[in-house]
């Protein structure tokens, strides 16, 4: 009952100190420090300090964490590639919600030609790698995206569609951050 209680204690507190960041004050400060060290006392009595206790990624982290390293890799690239890879991570949510995944991919395919130097295999590797990891394929045999999609239950297919287009809204926002605009008709 008791640790219950402070836990629900420490929960109020948190929420109070984020309040207060958002409106510092004298009070709430001391507040926050206080519920800080007991939360501490807390944790070194049962042997953690609040340094060593681990905090597992949202999925969302782990989206942004794998799109940042993706948009990374484009940036090493020829400044051609990082237009073109800009400009496809733009386009292809919409011609996903148009077209489907499985459209959107044989595009990329046919105008990558193989090549892992274009954008569009570029663009394509990043979905498949996400995709491989986070969906739990039925017969997972299939060696490429395609042939999983082309395969798989529409369950599956629509949970692929839905994370393939929250996966390309990190990459669409690191690669506007960080990825050069093409110029007009360079698209």
């Amino acid at each position: 009952m008791l640790r219950r209680y402070s836990r629900s204690y420490v929960a109020l507190t948190e929420s109070a100190c984020n309040l207060a960041a958002m409106r510092p004050s004298v009070a709430a400060s001391s507040a926050c420090d206080s519920a800080a060290k007991r939360n501490n006392r807390n944790h070194k009595r049962r042997g953690k300090t609040m340094a060593s206790v681990s905090f597992q990624q949202t999925k969302e982290q782990q989206r942004a964490k794998a799109a940042w390293d993706a948009v990374q890799e484009v940036d090493r690239k020829s400044l051609d590639v990082k237009k073109k890879y800009r400009s496809l991570v733009l386009k292809l949510p919409v011609m996903i919600l148009t077209n489907g995944l499985g459209q959107a991919l044989a595009f990329l395919k046919s105008k990558g030609k193989g090549d892992a130097n274009d954008a569009h295999e570029i663009v394509y590797a990043h979905l498949q790698n996400w995709l491989f990891r986070e969906i739990r394929w039925t017969g997972a045999n299939q060696p490429t995206l395609i042939e999983r999609i082309c395969n798989t239950t529409s369950e599956t297919y629509r949970q692929a569609t839905t994370e393939a287009l929250s996966y390309l809204h990190w990459l669409r926002r690191f690669a506007e951050a960080v990825l050069p605009e093409p110029e007009e008709g360079e698209e």
